[in-house]
C-alpha cells in the first residue's frame, strides 16, 4: 500500500472480492468494491461516517498517508475545516451557504469569463510549441476558478498563484522531512504523539512553510476586506460567502477555509482530468477526429456559448470517460464513528473503510473491456446499461462535490476552444507517464505535447 496502493488495491479485489481487511497502526482496514457499499457508505448510512476527523476521531490524514495516498497533511493544512474536511450541521449550513453560487442561472453567468480566458491561453500559444499539458491546464483552470468564483484577475490573481505555488513547494519539502513518520508511524496514538514531538523540532523547511502559509492566509483575507469596501453586485462565491456574515453565519476564518478550500480542490481535480483527456484523445486519433467534427459542425468559428455546451455530446463523453480511466478523486475514505453492519460483518468504531473509483471504474464486472478508451459507452443509448454507483468520479451523496457542476460547464469549453485552433498530439519520444496517487490522481512524469495550428485564431464575440 505505501509503495503502489492502486497495485495493492487492484490486487486485493481480484483475490478476495467485494470486501478484504487488513490492519495498518493497529486500525482495521475494509477495502470494499461494490456498488452496494458505495451507496451505503456515502447515502445510506452517511452519518455513521467521518472523512477525516469528528465525533472523537482526529485528523486522519497520517493514516492515510500511511496507506500510501500522499498530499493529505498538506491538503488538510490549506483547506482548514471547508466543506471538504468538516462534518455533519457544520458541514450542511456551509454547504447551502455556498449553493446558489452553483446554481444553473449562476453557472451560465461564468461562460464569458471562461470563455475570455481560454481565448487569451489560445492567443498566446503558436503552431509547433512544446508544452506541459498538466502545466498548461493548472494555469487555465485556476485563473478560471479565481475570476469566475472570486473576481480575482490581473495581478492580484498573479500574486495569488505565486503565493499558492509557494505554499506547495514550502509543505512538500517541510513533509518530505517528515514522511519517514508519517508512513510508518501515523495513525496509532503513539505514532501521532511521536510525529508531534518530531515536528516541534526546529527546521527551515518548516519555517519557510509557515511563512508561506501566513503569507497565503493574508492574502485571502486582504480580498475579503477588498470586497467589504468595493462590493460587487455579481452573484460570485466570494459575494455569497461575505453576504452570509451580515446574519452571523460565517465567520472572517470561515469564509477562508472556503475560499481555499473551492480554489485548492476545484482547479487541482480538474486540471487532472483535463490533462488525462488530451491524453487519451492524442493517443487515440479516430476518437480525437470525432471530436473535432463536433467542434466544427456545432461551434464553427465561434464562441461557444452557455446554450452550445449541451450540444457538445461528445466533448461530454470524452470527459466522462476520461473520469473513468483516470478518476482525479481515485479514492474515498471514511472512519467509523460506531459500529456499523457492512454486508454482515460488524466494522468497529474508528475503524477505516476505503471505496475506490480507479478500481471501480476499471472492474469489468461494472465495465466492459475496462481498460478500453471508449467515449462511447456514455452515448444515450449506452449510458443505460451502466449500473448505479458504478461510476461515481464526483462521489455520491450529501458529501458528494458541490463543484461538479462548474468543473461539467468548464470542461467542454476547454475541450472545444482548444480544438477549435490546435491539435495536440504527443512529443517525439513520450510513453505513458506512470500514476502518481496523490490526493488526486496525478501523471507521475510530466506530458510533453506539441501543438498543431487549425488555421485562423479565434476571433469572435462571445455569445450569450
Amino acid at each position: 500500500m505505501r509503495h503502489d496502493p492502486i497495485s495493492c488495491l487492484l490486487g486485493l479485489s481480484k483475490k478476495y472480492g467485494r470486501m478484504s481487511k487488513f490492519k495498518v497502526a493497529g486500525t482495521d482496514v475494509y477495502f470494499l468494491n461494490s456498488p452496494e457499499f458505495v451507496k451505503q457508505i456515502s447515502v445510506v448510512d452517511h452519518e455513521r461516517f467521518v472523512k477525516n476527523r469528528g465525533h472523537g476521531i482526529k485528523s486522519s490524514s497520517g493514516l492515510y498517508e500511511s496507506l500510501g495516498v500522499k498530499g493529505n497533511r498538506i491538503f488538510e493544512e490549506l483547506t482548514g475545516n471547508g466543506i471538504l474536511m468538516s462534518e455533519d450541521e457544520y458541514h450542511d449550513v456551509h454547504r447551502r451557504i455556498m449553493q446558489p453560487a452553483f446554481s444553473k442561472d449562476t453557472l451560465a453567468s461564468y461562460v464569458p469569463s471562461m470563455t475570455s480566458i481560454v481565448s487569451d491561453w489560445i492567443s498566446e500559444k503558436r503552431d509547433g510549441d512544446i508544452v506541459s499539458i498538466r502545466k498548461e491546464m493548472q494555469n487555465l483552470t485556476l485563473k478560471i476558478v479565481l475570476k469566475s468564483l472570486f473576481s480575482l484577475e490581473g495581478d492580484q490573481a498573479r500574486r495569488f498563484t505565486k503565493s499558492l505555488a509557494e505554499f506547495g513547494r514550502s509543505g512538500e519539502a517541510s513533509h518530505r522531512g517528515m514522511s519517514f513518520f508519517e508512513s510508518r508511524e501515523a495513525g496509532s496514538p503513539i505514532g501521532e504523539t511521536l510525529l508531534a514531538l518530531v515536528d516541534r523540532v526546529p527546521r527551515g523547511s518548516k519555517r519557510r512553510y509557515s511563512k508561506a502559509a501566513k503569507a497565503l492566509e493574508s492574502q485571502v483575507y486582504g480580498f475579503m476586506n477588498e470586497r467589504r469596501v468595493k462590493p460587487k453586485k455579481d452573484n460570485d462565491l466570494l459575494t455569497i460567502l461575505l453576504a452570509s456574515q451580515d446574519v452571523g453565519r460565517l465567520t472572517d476564518s470561515e469564509v477562508k477555509d472556503e475560499i481555499l478550500t473551492i480554489i485548492g480542490a476545484g482547479h487541482d481535480t480538474l486540471t487532472n482530468a483535463l490533462t488525462w483527456s488530451w491524453y487519451l484523445l492524442a493517443s487515440h486519433q479516430t476518437e480525437y477526429a470525432k471530436l473535432r467534427t463536433e467542434v466544427d459542425q456545432v461551434l464553427g468559428r465561434r464562441t461557444p456559448g452557455a446554450l452550445d455546451l449541451q450540444k457538445l455530446v461528445y466533448a461530454n463523453m470524452i470527459f466522462n470517460e476520461a473520469m473513468r480511466l483516470y478518476p482525479p478523486v481515485w479514492l474515498e475514505r471514511r472512519r467509523s464513528v460506531g459500529d456499523v453492519n457492512l454486508g454482515g460483518h460488524q466494522i468497529s468504531k474508528g475503524s477505516v473503510v476505503l471505496i475506490s473509483q480507479y478500481v471501480a471504474h476499471h472492474d469489468p464486472a461494472y465495465f466492459n473491456d475496462p481498460e478500453k478508451f471508449d467515449p462511447e459507452r456514455w452515448s444515450a443509448l449506452n449510458r443505460g446499461k451502466i449500473a448505479p454507483f458504478t461510476f461515481f468520479p464526483f462521489g455520491v451523496g450529501p458529501r458528494a462535490c458541490i463543484g461538479e457542476p462548474f468543473a461539467r460547464l468548464e470542461a467542454p469549453i476547454i475541450l472545444s476552444m482548444i480544438t477549435q485552433n490546435f491539435g495536440l498530439e504527443l512529443a517525439d519520444g513520450q510513453v505513458h507517464p506512470g500514476l502518481e496517487p496523490h490526493v488526486t490522481l496525478q501523471p507521475r512524469e510530466q506530458i510533453r505535447m506539441r501543438l498543431r495550428g487549425r488555421g485562423e485564431r479565434l476571433k469572435a464575440e462571445v455569445t450569450t
